[in-house]
């Protein structure tokens, strides 16, 4: 096969990528978040002496689901109080905090979970822990724990997304979650594709990277070629125009 051929197969390629490139930009899904309430708002701070279990083992006895139910998830200073309270009855702040992030983590059953709204809500509420884990030094591993949790839940959420729908990717609320994992050491999704980084920069308006990744990997004749049938294609779109505009002032002047 002689080079010209090989150049318009090359060029053929080009732009099927760039069609069907163009194709999923075009389908992305740019809607911004939706609030969702996810945990309990109490108006009242539990007085967890109230509580029935053995101070011989919390950890087996303490009434999960009744705590939950009773307490406000987001007060992360209503939670430090319980904390101090649990550890003056079992004496041991250790197992305290073990009863508390127990609580928070695996005990605490979150509904629609797949749906990325609710996801982005769940890591608005992990966040609170995150600042929380910064300022104190008693409660740190607690918080870090009842964070560290979540963002892991939902960072294993979005990659299952991900396998079952491969264009989620691309859409802001899937691709703004992703990037809050990343940055909190949650890795999600493996390497991606040559098109799949293409759509990924076109969506983020990289366009210097995107012109001298093409310019630095392509020859001269197929930048000729690629800039020839671009040339072409808007002669003919100009005159598409300026034939429309005529047509439409000639039938204005017979009407």
């Amino acid at each position: 096969m002689d080079k010209s051929k090989t150049l318009f197969i090359r060029l053929f390629i080009f732009i099927v990528i760039a069609s069907s490139v163009g194709f999923l930009i075009l389908s992305v899904d740019n809607t911004e978040f939706k609030d969702v309430i996810i945990q309990n708002y109490q108006e009242e701070r539990l007085d967890i002496s109230a509580l029935s279990y053995d101070t011989n083992d919390v950890y087996n006895s303490f009434p999960y689901k009744e705590f939950l139910q009773k307490i406000n998830h987001a007060d992360v200073r209503a939670i430090s109080k319980y904390e101090e309270e649990l550890t003056q009855r079992a004496g041991n702040p250790f197992v305290s905090q073990s009863v508390l992030s127990q609580a928070l983590t695996n005990k605490l059953h979150l509904e629609r979970t797949r749906d990325l709204d609710t996801l982005n809500a769940i890591l608005v509420w992990a966040d609170k822990y995150k600042v929380n884990e910064a300022n104190s030094s008693s409660n740190a591993l607690m918080y870090k724990s009842i964070h560290s949790h979540w963002y892991n839940y939902v960072a294993n959420h979005l990659d299952e997304l991900s396998k079952e729908k491969s264009s989620i990717k691309y859409d802001f609320k899937f691709r703004y979650l992703i990037r809050k994992c990343n940055e909190n050491k949650f890795e999600v999704m493996g390497e991606t594709s040559k098109i799949e980084k293409v759509v990924t920069n076109v969506i983020d308006q990289r366009w210097s990277y995107l012109f001298y990744r093409f310019w630095s990997s392509t020859s001269w004749k197929f930048k000729a070629i690629l800039f020839s049938v671009a040339g072409i294609g808007l002669v003919l779109v100009l005159f598409g125009f300026k034939y429309i505009q005529i047509t439409y002032l000639n039938r204005k002047k017979d009407a």
